[in-house]
């Protein structure tokens, strides 16, 4: 009997302190109302917002703008075409394995690198039918995958209640960006190429500045 007194005291103590805690936690955890305004008001949001809105931008603009260039690259465009559609696929399916084992400046780092050494091979060996959809693929890989994990940013590290509001600001930006992208194709080559690979090492660089929590 006194085990059994002891056991419901020392049970009793445990979901006290236990309730204790929570309510600790909940009165230091920062409450969110949803409104747009605060994007703006909170700096790790706003900071993390703007760092977001320039990889979304570029993550599309590189996305089509690969797309819509591929009637001017050497070789078949049918071939091309099969590997720009096969390693969007792949790309995108990728990302989630890769943030599962790394973290996600890590997989924008990864992803941006690909479509930067993608982009400038693309220019480098302009004239090489048998390595442009080699190249391609690669180019495709990386903005494929850094535009999944655009979207899967806002989820990580927004809350819920922000969540669907941030990815509307981004998701706005970044279809200006697309409209720009079958203009600057008809640009003469190698510059609309060259544009491209400029927004890709701006990306690269803007992406490592986010604020990640541990």
């Amino acid at each position: 009997m006194e085990n059994n007194d002891s056991d419901q005291i020392n049970g009793a103590e445990n979901t006290t302190n236990y309730s204790a805690q929570m309510e600790t936690s909940r009165s230091h955890a920062k409450v969110y109302e949803g409104k747009m305004s605060e994007l703006w008001y909170y700096k790790p949001l706003r900071y993390n917002l703007f760092v977001l809105m320039l990889c979304w931008m570029a993550c599309s603009f590189g996305f089509y703008m690969l797309t819509f260039v591929l009637k001017y690259l050497n070789g078949s465009i049918f071939v091309n075409a099969y590997a720009s559609s096969f390693a969007e696929i792949i790309g995108k399916l990728s990302t989630i394995f890769f943030l599962q084992y790394t973290s996600l400046k890590r997989v924008f780092l990864i992803s941006f690198s690909l479509a930067t050494v993608g982009t400038f091979l693309l220019i480098l060996f302009s004239d090489n039918d048998l390595w442009i959809p080699v190249i391609l693929l690669i180019a495709k890989f990386g903005f494929s995958q850094a535009f999944v994990a655009a979207y899967l940013s806002i989820v990580l590290l927004y809350p819920t209640v922000l969540a669907s509001t941030a990815m509307g600001v981004c998701n706005l930006l970044a279809r200006v960006a697309t409209i720009m992208a079958p203009i600057v194709a008809e640009v003469k080559a190698p510059l609309n190429l060259v544009i491209l690979l400029a927004i890709a090492v701006l990306a690269l660089l803007v992406s490592q500045c986010l604020t990640v929590p541990e």
